[in-house]
């Protein structure tokens, strides 16, 4: 029954490792290789590995080397354990992700909930303007060439629409120098955590 776990934990692992990478080179390179994209991954490795320690252990082993295995998984366990207090004590003090303070306290995500509550908002942090103002908003371009500049601020002229360009970019845009630089775009509002562009007039 464990090598037949073994066998079915790790044709899974394979097949869904496999369609994560499928997927990065067919549908989309920038999807994510995070702990939330992998956390499938996470868990078959973890039953695995869990397997195959308990076959180790079952199996006629040295005293020396059983207490070695014990050591070490007890000293990963008091780590594992350290970090997950440490990181539950700060989601609880400051907030986590898009619930840290950064973003509760952002003065341009206050600038939208008044100022831009009438326009449509561009940002490159989509979720943090829904998770917040819960309202949509669409995505910056990826590519800062001329072409798609030039009609990204065709778009927002048409659409009468606003930029919220956080200071922190989201690594999967065009970098926030080229908005900034970028003539056919006007900065209408400074605040500490980033500006506000709306198109040239």
């Amino acid at each position: 029954d464990a090598w037949r776990l073994l066998r079915a934990g790790a044709l899974l692992l394979v097949c869904y490792l496999g369609m994560v990478g499928l997927s990065r080179l067919v549908a989309d390179p920038a999807i994510p290789l995070d702990e939330r994209i992998l956390s499938p991954a996470l868990l078959l490795a973890t039953i695995v590995i869990a397997t195959t320690l308990s076959l180790w252990w079952r199996t006629p082993r040295p005293l020396l080397s059983r207490i070695a295995m014990a050591g070490a998984l007890l000293g990963w366990w008091l780590a594992s354990a350290s970090v997950t207090r440490d990181d539950a004590r700060y989601a609880l003090e400051w907030g986590a992700d898009f619930a840290g303070e950064q973003w509760r306290q952002s003065a341009l995500l206050d600038w939208a909930r008044t100022d831009g509550a009438r326009h449509p908002l561009y940002t490159n942090w989509p979720a943090a303007v829904y998770f917040h103002l819960h309202r949509p908003s669409h995505a910056l371009p990826r590519r800062a060439n001329s072409a798609a500049m030039h009609a990204f601020a065709d778009t927002l002229r048409g659409r009468n629409g606003r930029v919220l360009l956080f200071d922190v970019s989201a690594g999967e845009y065009a970098a926030n120098a080229a908005f900034l630089r970028e003539p056919a775009l006007r900065v209408v509002a400074r605040r500490p955590d980033g500006v506000v562009l709306a198109p040239a007039r």
